[in-house]
């Protein structure tokens, strides 16, 4: 039987790990790994028995998961953000995986993301379905200051059961971490040698809104899939117009 080291890296996430820690007591360990809390998450952490340690240098989010990985006793890795949340099948499927060494394949998880308290099915989120379980030795996460994944030459599968995801708390939330997101990738796509000018960023967030309202079936979101593609498109016009003011 395979054992399993869950990590995760946190940042005041408080909150979500009093959701999403008890659902993975089943595994031999949890590391969580702080990029700067000033909140209890630490406190919280170890409250559940979690190994911690604290990030020296920001280097971005692949880097950070890179090293979570790293301080895991196990090389069979499950990788996990504190805003998620295995659901019970997925438990006993993980579990049932782990007894066969998980088939010696990396895992694709299913993921399910709620917006505005509303589980959403389309607006191009219906086919969410990241790379969370591996074997550290047969590969890790790559480099990327965002949007970082797994790369690795085991064979993929996915799994039938459901990760539950909660990416913002609300409204502000979401806008605070577009902007974040944005700003790094704006800076990293000025180093590439990309431009922008004011017409191609509203032209960037109105072809996002259309393609996650129309072309993903957004509308059929009702309200909160609405919200989700006209504050989406927000997020690209603001990367587009960051990076116009980056060579102002």
């Amino acid at each position: 039987m395979a054992k399993v080291s869950a990590v995760m890296i946190v940042k005041n996430e408080s909150a979500n790990l009093k959701r999403c820690l008890p659902a993975l007591s089943w595994t031999d360990e949890i590391v969580v790994l702080d990029t700067g809390s000033e909140d209890d998450t630490i406190d919280l952490a170890q409250s559940f028995g979690c190994k911690t340690a604290k990030l020296d240098v920001w280097e971005g989010f692949g880097k950070a998961k890179q090293k979570a990985v790293s301080l895991a006793e196990n090389d069979w890795i499950l990788s996990l953000d504190a805003d998620e949340l295995l659901s019970e099948d997925l438990q006993e499927e993980l579990k049932a995986l782990r007894e066969q060494d998980f088939l010696n394949c990396a895992w694709r998880l299913k993921r399910k993301s709620f917006y505005e308290g509303k589980l959403i099915h389309f607006c191009g989120w219906q086919n969410d379905c990241p790379l969370r379980v591996f074997n550290r030795l047969k590969g890790n996460f790559n480099d990327l200051p965002v949007h970082e994944g797994v790369k690795t030459e085991m064979e993929k599968r996915c799994c039938k059961g459901i990760l539950y995801h909660f990416p913002y708390a609300d409204k502000d939330a979401h806008f605070k971490k577009m902007r974040f997101y944005g700003e790094i990738r704006a800076k990293e796509l000025k180093s590439k040698g990309k431009k922008s000018n004011p017409f191609i960023a509203a032209l960037r967030g109105i072809l996002k809104f259309l393609k996650m309202y129309i072309l993903q079936l957004g509308f059929l979101d009702g309200k909160a899939g609405f919200l989700l593609c006209i504050r989406s498109a927000w997020g690209i016009w603001y990367k587009y117009h960051y990076l116009w003011k980056l060579s102002q």
